[in-house]
């Protein structure tokens, strides 16, 4: 990736499988990165939400649906009370046919 012009930062792995995103999200930060683009599964998705790393969402939407036994856009949250939900409101919301993307900002 190197020789293609990325920039490769090595952050080690916290717990000996899984890298710690508080330590990304700082190096990031160092760097004068102050939004970034993540994509990933669900389990990455629950993980920056857990770590209070999200502050803004942008979510593609199709009207379809996939049951139960799909892949979760966000796994688990553990979450035992309504109040402790991740609250975002909308700021606004673009249509493309069928399909469409709403941006969200995280409320509090």
């Amino acid at each position: 990736l190197t020789n293609l012009g990325a920039t490769v930062i090595e952050i080690p792995a916290s717990d000996g499988a899984h890298i710690d995103l508080g330590s990304v999200a700082s190096e990031l930060g160092d760097r004068g990165l102050t939004s970034v683009l993540v994509e990933g599964g669900g389990a990455l998705a629950a993980s920056l939400l857990r770590a209070g790393l999200v502050d803004r969402l942008a979510w593609f939407r199709a009207p379809a649906l996939l049951g139960g036994d799909a892949r979760p856009a966000v796994d688990g949250l553990d979450i035992e009370k309504l109040s402790d939900k991740f609250e975002f409101s909308p700021i606004s919301s673009i249509s493309a046919g069928v399909d469409g993307l709403d941006i969200l900002v995280r409320k509090g």
